[in-house]
């Protein structure tokens, strides 16, 4: 599949016009249902990603890939939202601070520290490891990054 034939030729910018089209609507596909696919290359799937919401209680999700691959996530706290002092049984995840001061509570060798990070600024949770994500200091929006997601792996401590 190409851009010509993918239906979204008008999507991609070419030197004759480098603005982006005003709107664009691109849906996914039956076989990727977070990729508006472009092509498929080896077997996987390229394209724009169309990003399923979560409502949480602290503020809401953005899932744009959960697969055997990968996962990348957007996550979006509200002023004084803050998660569950939790582990991950399986997954290993990089959280990276794009706007807003993220405060994160840990807990290891049974002594609780807190970090503060600012935009630019990445967190590295390794599985089994005890944190808690805050926004005690106004909204937060951070990428997550990380192994695939599972929704047993996940281990609340309080």
């Amino acid at each position: 599949m190409t851009p010509e034939t993918s239906g979204y030729k008008d999507f991609w910018l070419s030197i004759e016009s480098p603005m982006a089209p005003e709107e664009t609507t691109i849906l996914p596909t039956d076989k990727d249902q977070h990729i508006a696919t472009e092509a498929i290359i080896n077997g996987l799937c390229a394209g724009i990603a169309v990003p399923k919401r979560v409502d949480k209680w602290w503020g809401y999700e953005l899932h744009y890939r959960n697969d055997e691959l990968y996962c990348m996530k957007w996550l979006h706290f509200e002023h004084g939202g803050a998660t569950s002092m939790h582990y991950h049984v399986g997954k290993h995840e990089t959280l990276l601070v794009t706007s807003g001061v993220l405060t994160i509570e840990t807990t290891y060798n049974k002594e609780r520290k807190y970090r503060r990070l600012g935009p630019g600024m990445a967190l590295v949770v390794a599985p089994g490891f005890a944190h808690r994500l805050i926004a005690a200091e106004g909204p937060v929006d951070l990428i997550e990054a990380s192994t695939q997601d599972f929704d047993d792996d996940s281990v609340r401590i309080s």
